[in-house]
């Protein structure tokens, strides 16, 4: 099952389960991902939560951990107190999405027929299928009007895959584009008009957008690069991405329709994984140019990057940052204890802070 956090995410846990932590992180040839790794290379890797994402009111972090065994979506406050298991099954669960108004889950669940998404209310015990949805499925998006949930389909485990839309009672399922190329990574704008994806179908990995109404799809990017892990400003704007035109992963801004690209990073290293501040005026990304990975921040009224972590001298690797809705946290994956958990990082005094797995901060587990 692809969980489409990113590819370049995935390319990232081949090499520290094959090279360690040390390994530098690159692109397979010719700009094409790494496919995607087993689970047993995530466990090696020590990948044991992931997918961290903020309730719309920023009081919760939902992930996925593999504490107890396989992976199972938990849910625990932003301080990283109360702990709480959600789901309880023999399969494994990726990708959770949270519902515009806090309170459902939308995640996916691997099951021997192949993965499906599913629904928890999170005032129920269980979570139920999406009813209607059929084949395999991934990474579910809600969108910011409640009213979709856009996520990738497939006909099999070795098809390519497709993006799909469904109503969130169910009703109203389409494909939304063919699955002769392979999609990943839909992001919804804040409108709710447009999903922004990546594809190989012009050949390279570019990134479109189509429109939710009519399924029209535009080109946005044409660079002889690879592009990637693209984000909306929460003002619906602009689209940060990462852009592997000039050999590197550099991080670019450009207008909603494509039009205006402009690099925000230059420098030899990896940037990559962008996320939006809240009020649109800085983009936090990770970047490798310390000898590892670290946070750093770009601000547009500054116009330069800033560091934000100082993991000294600690070979790690940081995924998943994401802003709180009131723009004074960042949340994050990390492995400076070797295993990869939540962290937090406070931005008005920098400090940053475990929140899963032990020696964290907050307690007690529930």
């Amino acid at each position: 099952m692809r969980n489409p956090v990113s590819r370049w995410l995935y390319g990232a846990l081949v090499i520290v389960s094959v090279l360690g932590c040390e390994g530098l992180l690159k692109n397979g040839g010719n700009g094409m991902p790494y496919q995607v790794p087993e689970e047993d290379e995530k466990t090696r890797a020590g990948v044991m939560e992931e997918d961290p994402v903020w309730s719309p009111d920023g009081s919760r972090i939902a992930y996925i951990s593999r504490r107890d065994g396989n992976r199972e979506l938990y849910v625990m406050n932003a301080d990283g107190s109360h702990q709480r298991r959600m789901t309880h099954t023999d399969e494994g669960e990726d990708a959770p999405s949270w519902s515009p108004d806090g309170l459902t889950m939308a995640f996916v669940r691997d099951e021997e027929e192949g993965s499906r998404v599913y629904l928890f209310p999170l005032d129920r015990s269980e979570a139920v299928a999406l009813e209607g949805s059929v084949g395999d499925e991934s990474g579910p998006a809600w969108s910011p009007n409640g009213k979709w949930i856009a996520y990738l389909c497939g006909k099999g485990r070795d098809s390519n895959w497709g993006l799909c839309r469904m109503s969130t009672g169910g009703s109203d399922r389409i494909m939304m584009t063919d699955s002769g190329s392979d999609h990943d990574l839909p992001i919804w704008s804040p409108d709710s008009r447009w999903i922004v994806f990546e594809s190989n179908r012009a050949g390279n990995w570019d990134l479109f957008r189509i429109e939710n109404d009519t399924l029209r799809v535009d080109r946005l990017t044409r660079s002889p690069g690879s592009e990637s892990n693209p984000a909306w400003s929460p003002d619906g704007k602009r689209i940060a991405y990462a852009s592997r035109q000039g050999g590197n992963s550099e991080i670019y801004v450009m207008e909603g329709d494509g039009s205006g690209s402009v690099r925000i990073t230059e420098n030899s290293s990896e940037d990559n994984l962008p996320a939006w501040s809240p009020d649109s005026q800085s983009v936090v990304f990770v970047s490798d140019r310390d000898g590892h990975d670290e946070l750093y921040r770009y601000s547009f009224s500054g116009g330069r990057s800033e560091r934000l972590t100082r993991f000294e001298g600690k070979p790690i690797r940081i995924w998943h940052p994401a802003y709180s809705p009131d723009g004074t946290k960042v949340s994050f994956i990390s492995n400076p204890g070797g295993e990869f958990h939540v962290w937090l990082l406070d931005l008005s005094d920098r400090s940053t802070r475990k929140l899963t797995g032990s020696g964290a901060a907050a307690r007690p587990f529930n």
